[in-house]
């Protein structure tokens, strides 16, 4: 079982249940949420692995106080086991939900998707904390990248504002570096650092679809 294929299970489940679903969400306080759901007011984060076990309840412990709802999906199994009681008894006292994926057995069976344990509803979380996941969210984190996946593909802020870099340098070539943050949405505290922090990257090499010219001022064009 690919933890792909399970996570888009899951995406599918939650779309078919109302939510607006984001995959590979990166950038909030320096984790990433394999899948994160909106359905109004609500943010329901879920980390998906192939084996119910620490590592994943771990990830999903990281998210407490961060989302209203929080789950781990894993393949259905032996439920029985001593290994999943234990998995399941930790998930209950931290309110952690657990959603249990039943994959095709056989090509042109329906993959299944049911709740066994539903998560707690967290109502009081940080205004600051909700307003940073909800910011990380656009139409990018939807299809960027496939929930679950090995290559560690996965949208952020600072790719969002390379998105803004690459596309005002194409429409505006030679902009000051100035003239350019002034003129761009980012993610950064301010104005000066999104400066220093860019110019840097750029000198570096690490901005693709770009680059530099000059020094005092630097001018950027499309690469």
């Amino acid at each position: 079982m690919k933890e792909t294929d399970l996570a888009a299970a899951v995406v599918t489940h939650l779309r078919d249940l109302g939510w607006d679903v984001h995959q590979e969400v990166g950038g909030a306080y320096g984790a990433r949420a394999d899948i994160v759901a909106v359905r109004g007011p609500l943010l329901y984060v879920v980390e998906t692995k192939t084996t119910l076990g620490l590592a994943v309840i771990n990830q999903a412990y990281e998210w407490l106080h961060q989302a209203n709802y929080i789950s781990v999906a894993a393949p259905s199994g032996r439920r029985y086991s001593q290994d999943r009681i234990c998995a399941e008894r930790i998930l209950r006292e931290w309110g952690i939900g657990l959603l249990l994926v039943s994959l095709a057995a056989y090509e042109g069976e329906q993959t299944r998707v049911s709740e066994g344990i539903a998560p707690r509803l967290w109502r009081k979380i940080p205004a600051e904390r909700i307003s940073r996941l909800r910011g990380m969210l656009c139409d990018a984190t939807r299809t960027f990248a496939r929930a679950g996946n090995a290559e560690g593909k996965f949208w952020s802020a600072f790719k969002a504002t390379v998105d803004e870099v690459q596309r005002r340098v194409r429409e505006t070539p030679g902009l000051t570096t100035k003239e350019l943050i002034g003129s761009i949405t980012h993610h950064y505290s301010s104005d000066s650092t999104a400066r220093s922090v860019l110019l840097k990257w750029l000198r570096w090499g690490k901005i693709p679809g770009v680059r530099g010219e000059g020094e005092r001022p630097v001018k950027w064009y499309a690469a």
